[in-house]
């Protein structure tokens, strides 16, 4: 019966709601086979509650500090504390706290390994484990991209993490998510397999019954192209990336959209236990997508209905997609051309989207009775969904109807664009950066910057690499109007105008008990050195003196060789560096990308010098 469930129940951590605390709200559901109840982790409110599957009603509720990540077996509740860098152990009848143990920086998804008694928890850096019961490290593996889930294999073999940006330098016409199968119990790297271009975003992942297949859904940002029209997935595309986990490769990667209906900002995902069926929470669409993998797999393989090919194909999208297939069944190699195939899933009638009425619905459970149990941070409420059944649990918690909550909600609704491709947040995860360059026209053409992030930009105008928009309300209405391709409506635009303001940064993971490290000290004395010159630049508070300066990083094709000096706030998570992200690390901007001096005079600090600056650096 243990090991029966295992396979299926505990799920990975769901990623971050509305950034900045502006919106706070549930994050992650998990389920269990014991007394049907539903484990609800509600991160803006710090609880964890105990909801009954039957009919919703609450059970029981416990404080616990930042919950993110969620894990359960027949008898404990594990739960990250994201800011604390630390996990929970929980009596899973009682609620009572039983253990509490560090889990390394920005813990967020977790999974149980029984057999090894280990716990797997991902986070800033990498993957750490640890006992599952005691605490004990057990080891730690660092990896790139920000891993924000995890999930194991049936067999306890292989974990499954994956990171919710791109890591190295952008400048890449591949740039794209990296998924990473580490060797259980051992932590040893099996393989990392390379999403297509583009792929960023992915939020959960999990694992077939079997154990053969790792299914994660992601966005794929077409960033090597302008983004002079929307339609036709030009911009955005939304999709499923399936892992062979024996091979180690990536198998295919599929499409949710249609032609003319993206499926924007895919989130949750959960598998039925027989392996053939598939959820996908379309979070910025608000639909539900259920995916027939019973059909699926065998047209990947090449395995293509003579009947089915028979049909007369009604559009050009459908003879693409048709003679696609058909090559896949000469050349199975040939599903590599499926991530841009719009039409290809819906052709073979193999995904539904079920409209959930509105956008936000993120975390996604499988009940053992078959109920699916969905989250939405900006309203606060559970879904729960079985055969007629729909029910919303209306939690209770402090959720003001206020400008910002308003303008979080509508930052994340991918409905607000033309046909539906992408919301404000497809490329500012979490309100922050995505990991691309993206060739917007503000500027010319042929010139890709990175994506930067939105705290305090209401603080820090004006907007852009080249601060051509004078400050963020600028920038905002741009956005919607040259990304969304929409006139935003004088209240929505106000409203996200206020959630842009109301954005802080986290504190630093890279802090001791929130105090800068001796290393980051010193560290602070370099950046303040006038021979070093970093605070000239960049000075306290606002770490940016508001004004653009030629550091030696034009382009041939940059309109101008100044750029806007973007404030050092939360520099620990937004790799990677300068305006063509072609810092992969601080490292990098100090060193191998500062040739001239003109990101601070450098060149004659020695190794623990560098070492020290990038540490405080990280501490902003």
């Amino acid at each position: 019966m243990r090991q029966a469930w295992w396979r299926w129940m505990v799920l990975p951590a769901l990623a971050c709601a509305a950034a900045g605390r502006a919106a706070p709200a549930p994050q992650n559901l998990a389920a269990r086979a014991a007394g049907q109840a539903l484990l609800v982790v509600d991160e803006g409110e710090g609880w964890l509650r105990w909801h009954d599957v039957a009919d919703g009603r609450e059970l029981r509720r416990v404080p616990v500090p930042s919950p993110r990540g969620l894990a359960v077996d027949a008898t404990h509740v594990w739960v990250t504390d994201r800011l604390g860098g630390s996990v929970g152990l929980y009596d899973l009848a009682s609620g009572r706290n039983l253990r509490r143990w560090p889990a390394g920086r920005r813990p967020a998804g977790l999974a149980l390994a029984p057999r090894h008694g280990l716990l797997l928890v991902a986070g800033l850096e990498g993957l750490t484990l640890t006992g599952a019961l005691d605490g004990r490290p057990r080891g730690r593996v660092w990896l790139g991209g920000q891993p924000e889930a995890v999930a194991g294999t049936p067999d306890e073999g292989l974990a499954v993490v994956v990171p919710l940006l791109p890591a190295g330098d952008a400048r890449a016409e591949d740039q794209a998510l990296t998924v990473h199968l580490l060797e259980l119990p051992s932590g040893r790297q099996r393989a990392a397999v390379k999403l297509p271009a583009g792929a960023t975003a992915a939020r959960q992942v999990t694992v077939s019954p079997d154990g053969r297949w790792a299914y994660l859904p992601h966005l794929v940002g077409r960033y090597n192209l302008p983004p002079t029209q929307l339609d036709r997935g030009w911009v955005n595309t939304n999709a499923l990336s399936i892992v062979d986990l024996a091979a180690g490769t990536l198998h295919a990667t599929v499409l949710l959209d249609e032609p003319t209906r993206g499926a924007g900002d895919p989130w949750g995902v959960a598998v039925s236990p027989d392996g053939q069926t598939l959820w996908i929470t379309l979070a910025g669409s608000g639909e539900l997508a259920q995916l027939d993998l019973a059909r699926l797999h065998p047209l990947l393989v090449g395995q293509v209905p003579a009947a089915w090919t028979a049909r007369p194909p009604s559009s050009e999208f459908q003879i693409t997609s048709r003679n696609l297939w058909l090559a896949i069944a000469a050349d199975p190699t040939q599903r590599r051309e499926l991530v841009n195939d719009l039409a290809a899933l819906a052709l073979a009638d193999l995904v539904q989207r079920r409209s959930l009425g509105s956008a936000g619905w993120r975390g996604l459970a499988l009940a053992a009775d078959g109920t699916l149990a969905l989250s939405n941070p900006f309203r606060g409420e559970l879904r729960l969904l079985r055969g007629s059944r729909d029910q919303t649990v209306v939690l209770p918690g402090a959720r003001p109807d206020t400008p910002a909550r308003r303008g979080a909600a509508l930052f994340h609704d991918a409905r607000l664009s033309f046909q539906g491709w992408l919301s404000c947040a497809s490329c500012h995860p979490d309100s922050r950066a995505d990991g691309l360059n993206w060739d917007l026209l503000n500027d010319g053409i042929g010139n890709p910057k990175q994506t930067r992030s939105l705290v305090w930009a209401a603080r820090t105008p004006p907007a852009m690499a080249h601060g051509v928009r004078a400050d963020y309300t600028v920038a905002a209405e741009a956005g919607f109007r040259f990304m969304l391709f929409r006139q935003p409506a004088p209240r929505d635009l106000a409203d996200v105008q206020a959630y842009l303001a109301s954005l802080q940064p986290d504190p630093s993971p890279y802090r001791v008990a929130g105090q800068l490290s001796p290393t980051a000290v010193a560290g602070q004395r370099l950046f303040g050195d006038p021979r070093v010159g970093c605070g000239d630049c960049h000075p306290a508070p606002l770490y940016s003196r508001l004004r653009s300066e030629d550091v030696g990083t034009a382009g041939e094709l940059d309109s101008s060789p100044e750029f806007d000096t973007p404030t050092l706030v939360e520099l620990w998570r937004t790799a990677p560096y300068l305006h063509d992200g072609s810092a992969p690390t601080l490292r990098d901007v100090l060193t191998t990308r500062n040739p001239g001096d003109q990101h601070g005079r450098t060149r004659h600090l020695g190794r623990q010098e560098i070492d020290a600056l990038v540490a405080y650096l990280l501490s902003l």
